[in-house]
């Protein structure tokens, strides 16, 4: 409500009167009081201008960007991770539809037109919809990321991904064994083989682990390999998330995952 009188036609002392006339407070005590309310936008950048009781204030437009948005398009996922933060795997009853998916990127784009979209699950491949909302969403000017398990990028459905995303980011964590041994028997080769199909100049291809204590050794070697390999401008790391099925005792401290990052820049 004190924000809709600073339009540029009352000045701070104006304000200050009306306020205490509707309020009853005393005038010097509403005075101190409003001037550091302004001084606290004016140092956030909301308004310009509080130093002067007798100057007229005017609300700064602001411009919000949404920088990255993640889409979480379900919950359902063919794989088991053992440290799925999300519990992955059968989807929720009231996931969102493709209607209102749509009317997000609608809104996201309106306040973030260079917004980056970021798909996930789940794994966003099971949605079907997926395609007709990426294609949306690139049709808006944003820019697409998938981030898949790469089990179920197929020579049928890769030209698609090519088509329809900037950025796919596969999640390898670590050597065959190990990355088996979180994902399940067999999940690694696919993975491998989704980038095989994808290693495309058009797309920005990278791959993305989950950090842990079971394998944080192995992280820097996995990646210079990989990056060797498919030439990555970038790889991508996370901790691990202590809910679903995570194991909290394999979070890793801060101190090894500032390691981390410092071995794989």
């Amino acid at each position: 409500d004190i924000m809709k009188q600073f339009d540029g036609t009352c000045s701070v002392q104006e304000v200050v009167d009306q306020l205490s006339s509707r309020t009853g407070a005393v005038s010097q005590m509403m005075e101190e009081n409003v001037l550091q309310f302004l001084e606290s936008l004016r140092q956030a950048g909301f308004i310009e201008g509080t130093e002067d009781v007798g100057e007229r204030v005017e609300e700064r437009p602001q411009q919000y960007v949404a920088e990255v948005i993640w889409l979480h398009l379900t919950k359902k996922c063919n794989l088991r991770c053992t440290y799925c933060f999300a519990d992955a795997g059968v989807p929720l009853e009231d996931e969102l539809s493709f209607d209102e998916y749509i009317s997000a990127l609608d809104q996201i784009a309106e306040f973030g037109p260079k917004s980056r979209i970021v798909y996930t699950g789940g794994e966003p491949l099971l949605n079907p919809d997926i395609w007709d909302i990426a294609k949306h969403a690139k049709g808006l000017g944003l820019t697409n990321k998938l981030v898949t398990n790469g089990t179920l990028v197929t020579e049928q459905n890769a030209g698609k991904i090519l088509e329809i995303f900037d950025i796919v980011a596969v999640s390898i964590d670590g050597a065959k064994d190990m990355h088996d041994s979180f994902r399940g028997p067999g999940s690694y080769e696919k993975a491998v083989n989704a980038l095989e199909l994808l290693k495309d100049k058009t797309v920005e291809l990278m791959i993305g682990a989950v950090a842990m204590k079971k394998n944080l050794s192995g992280i820097p070697d996995m990646y210079r390999t990989f990056c060797k390999r498919y030439n990555f401008k970038d790889v991508a790391t996370g901790p691990l998330w202590s809910s679903g099925r995570a194991d909290d005792s394999q979070a890793l401290s801060d101190e090894e995952y500032v390691w981390l990052i410092y071995e794989i820049k």
